[in-house]
């Protein structure tokens, strides 16, 4: 399967590899300015509960400073909850930056258009059939 080009949605983007594969999951592909490689793997379950986060809170911050992830004293967003629920690894919770831009980018949830202080809120939507929808349209179209 093919990976997707993508960037970051603030105001230093950052630009992404992405790929979503029904069996896999939803995989991010991210270079670091000095080389490193890091690859975080969002399963379906993930997904779930990240929309359902979501949708229970209506809006919420990105909310993903390494710092303030591993101290506790990040307020509750985005990567806060990946750290917090999913995998309590910044460099995978930090992907919360790549994640809103892909599911922004599928239709699958909405922000304020911001460059900083991005609020994310619920659009109500089916996630999968949007992304599945999403991703063979960028097939066909890459």
């Amino acid at each position: 399967m093919t990976f997707f080009e993508c960037e970051t949605l603030g105001g230093k983007a950052k630009k992404f590899k992405w790929k979503y594969c029904e069996d896999e999951g939803l995989t991010i592909y991210r270079v670091f300015s000095k080389g490193s490689k890091h690859i975080s793997i969002f399963s379906d379950n993930d997904l779930d509960n990240i929309i359902d986060f979501l949708k229970n809170k209506q809006e919420l911050p990105l909310a993903n400073s390494v710092d303030k992830m591993k101290n506790g004293t990040e307020k509750e967003g985005f990567g806060s909850f990946i750290y917090d629920k999913i995998n309590a690894d910044t460099k995978f919770a930090q992907s919360a930056s790549q994640l809103v831009a892909i599911l922004i980018s599928a239709g699958i949830i909405g922000y304020n258009g911001a460059k900083r202080n991005m609020i994310f809120y619920y659009k109500d939507s089916n996630w999968k059939i949007k992304l599945i929808k999403y991703t063979n349209l960028k097939t066909h179209h890459s």
